[in-house]
């Protein structure tokens, strides 16, 4: 993993957050969020219009529905704000594992 860019608060609580690159390209395609709560867990989040997130309440429950967790809403809110530089990559497409 690439060093610590900034950190975000979401909910009280500081998340490290790590820029994600596309390797194809080089463009940033979204931001990784380090969980402050459990160790390890990290959640790719791309705020691009049909982005993702790989935290669970948006894999499980968001996905297809139109709506977005709290961490896309944060690093939208945070880019908005000048936090964060704009992501200039599109949301890379990979195969899902079955």
């Amino acid at each position: 993993m690439a060093q610590v860019y900034g950190y975000v608060n979401i909910g009280g609580a500081e998340y490290g957050v790590e820029q994600a690159i596309d390797e194809r390209d080089g463009s940033l395609y979204g931001y990784l969020l380090l969980s402050p709560v459990r160790e390890g867990e990290v959640y790719e989040v791309t705020p691009q219009p049909g982005g993702r997130c790989t935290c669970p309440h948006y894999t499980i429950r968001l996905r297809g529905t139109g709506r977005t967790c709290k961490h896309i809403d944060a690093i939208r809110r945070c880019i908005a704000e000048g936090e964060l530089a704009p992501v200039t990559g599109g949301v890379p497409q990979f195969e899902e594992m079955s």
